[in-house]
């Protein structure tokens, strides 16, 4: 099977855009809505709990990169009875995250979390322009107040300097669980897989569906990373891509959560 695209499609534009990534968090009673949105994802979770335990997961998909993905969200199911935790680490020891959507798995931890907090709404807001002479910065606010801004290269951080030569994709986790805890690790996590999403803005991504749209595409790195890529679904494995660019409409993310 051929699992790399004949031809990758670069993007034109790319180095006058803003990858943006909006996550919302809403409690209510023992009800958590959850929403992701940013350049080719847009996802809601509802997660039910009865003040300690996971009682209920549902997702809805509005946009994705696969044709795929809609189905991970019955791997969710799989959760209920487990314990709420603020603890990351225990979070994703209850089932392997390579069988999960990436993204529905990390909203569902981060609302898990957020059952058990005080505040009824957080917001995250990710902004990463696109690189330019080899670099960008990578910020990432909650409800407002910058968490993390990070200087960044091709590979790793740049800055600051106590984090100089960091890297930002594989090794990320074991240095940043050292180096922050609490909302600051929380956001570095979401910050990071925003780093790894706002890559896809080098590629015509619209262009490489509607060309290869019949032709199942796993690339070089990416089988057995989630639950479209694995092995058993690479036959399946078709884009879709209905990209936004919010980078000059941040307001216009997640109107979704409203309905």
């Amino acid at each position: 099977m051929n699992n790399v695209y004949p031809e990758t499609i670069y993007n034109p534009n790319y180095g006058k855009a803003i990858f943006r990534r909006s996550i919302k968090l809403k409690k209510q009673d023992r009800l958590v809505i959850a929403g992701l949105e940013d350049t080719v994802h847009a996802c809601k979770l509802y997660v039910h709990h009865d003040g300690k335990l996971i009682t209920d997961v549902q997702a809805e998909w509005f946009r994705h990169p696969m044709k795929k993905c809609p189905e991970s969200a019955a791997q969710l199911k799989k959760f209920i009875g487990q314990e709420l935790t603020v603890e990351r680490a225990k979070f994703r020891a209850y089932q392997d995250p390579k069988w999960q959507c990436t993204h529905l798995h990390d909203l569902l931890g981060l609302s898990v979390s957020h059952a058990l907090g005080e505040a009824n709404n957080r917001t995250y807001s990710i902004q990463i322009p696109d690189f330019n002479e080899g670099q960008t910065v990578a910020q990432v606010k909650l409800d407002g107040q910058v968490m993390h801004a990070w200087l960044i290269n091709q590979s790793s951080i740049v800055e600051p300097a106590e984090m100089s030569g960091k890297p930002y994709l594989a090794g990320f986790g074991k240095w940043a669980a050292t180096a922050f805890d609490g909302d600051f690790l929380e956001a570095a996590f979401v910050l990071q897989m925003g780093i790894f999403v706002s890559n896809s803005g080098r590629y015509d991504m619209q262009a490489m569906a509607k060309k290869y749209a019949t032709i199942p595409i796993v690339a070089p790195g990416q089988l057995g990373t989630c639950f479209t890529f694995q092995a058993e679904h690479q036959k399946d494995s078709l884009p879709t891509h209905i990209i936004k660019d919010f980078s000059s409409t941040p307001d216009e993310m997640l109107k979704f959560l409203d309905d």
